[in-house]
């Protein structure tokens, strides 16, 4: 999925609440700084959230605005969708 702002981020990326945003940093930074996606507890234990169906929402609503995909059934199966990577700018599209 392009950009339509030359910006490399996805546009709905700017739907997100403040909170949201800031779990969505939170798995991107943990994915480009350590090659791995966060398990579900750790998301939980880094925001204090007191149920993994809690930090599953937030998964659910950040694949369904493209910003990730989600392999099922997979521990730390989450990645990236291309054009959510930090310092991406769709140079290659």
């Amino acid at each position: 999925m392009a950009d339509n702002n030359g910006s490399g981020v996805n546009p709905a990326a700017s739907t997100l609440t403040a909170k949201q945003q800031r779990v969505f940093n939170f798995v991107r930074s943990c994915i480009t700084a350590r090659g791995e996606a966060p398990t579900i507890a750790e998301i939980c234990a880094r925001f204090n959230l007191r149920s993994s169906a809690s930090a599953h929402t937030y998964l659910v609503k950040f694949e369904k605005a493209g910003l990730i995909k989600r392999t099922a059934n997979v521990q730390r199966g989450i990645t990236l969708c291309d054009n959510n990577h930090e310092g991406n700018h769709d140079e290659n599209n």
